[in-house]
């Protein structure tokens, strides 16, 4: 699974729209070289179901490439970003952060 990383001429952008965002509602994430990038796993850890699918399937990429040092690093890294994630909404959900429905940008149910 590729990044989208955000051209860095956006960063100010990037910080400024996250501001005005409750801390538990994050749309990016900023890697270990710097980049902000799409926070494209949080649909994944917010569903139990799809939670687990990705976790099989990383274990089993890891598993299958175990023997090509390239590949492997490309799922290692994909590895430490889902345990990541994990932890972040381990911490949104001590926060009273439901994941379970559509919310607005406060964080509360969002109402039609």
């Amino acid at each position: 699974m590729p990044r989208i990383i955000i051209d860095r001429s956006l960063d100010d952008d990037v910080v400024a729209a996250a501001s005005e965002l409750p801390k538990h509602w994050s749309f990016v994430v900023r890697g270990d070289d710097g980049y902000y990038e799409t926070d494209f796993l949080a649909p994944y850890v917010m569903n139990e179901k799809l939670a687990k699918r990705l976790e099989v399937k990383i274990d089993n990429w890891i598993q299958q490439y175990r023997n090509d040092d390239g590949i492997l690093a490309k799922y290692q890294w994909l590895k430490a970003r889902w345990d990541a994630s994990k932890a972040e909404a381990l911490e949104r959900i001590k926060k009273g952060f439901n994941y379970q429905g559509p919310h607005n940008a406060k964080g509360g149910p969002h109402m039609d």
